[in-house]
């Protein structure tokens, strides 16, 4: 099974942990929101259905400006999709792909695609030892 959503405006990284005045942490109201549309949005997307791991994920970032910080993009992301409230899956470790991009455009969006990474047989597709051996961006492996 595969299903595709997008979140539109600007996506939002995710934003350290604080600590309260008197010695409590907590998260960023921008980053809980956030994260709250993302599962909302992917809980729709998925109309009562369930995945089944191992997982495979696209993320597609559409923005204007050019410096991303992908890393915390993508933390976001797939924190929401396993958040304990709103989530979709038990543990981000789930995924054994994760595809990032950032595409420079005028609207500003993030279009996420997640897919079952078993064939019909039940069988694994990609057999995760082996990734990261081919050559990615023109360059050769180290």
């Amino acid at each position: 099974m595969k299903v595709t959503f997008t979140i539109l405006g600007p996506a939002v990284g995710k934003e350290r942990a604080r600590r309260g005045k008197y010695g409590n942490w907590y998260s960023p109201r921008e980053t809980v929101e956030y994260e709250e549309q993302v599962g909302i949005l992917a809980r729709q997307a998925l109309g009562g259905k369930q995945l089944t791991p191992p997982l495979g994920i696209g993320i597609m970032v559409y923005e204007k400006r050019r410096k991303l910080d992908l890393d915390n993009i993508q933390k976001i992301l797939l924190d929401s999709l396993a958040h304990p409230k709103w989530g979709i899956i038990k543990d981000d470790r789930a995924f054994i792909i994760v595809y990032v991009q950032a595409i420079q455009s005028d609207e500003e969006k993030v279009e996420i695609t997640i897919w079952e990474e078993r064939d019909d047989r039940g069988e694994v597709r990609v057999n995760p030892q082996n990734l990261g051996t081919e050559p990615h961006c023109g360059q050769k492996p180290i």
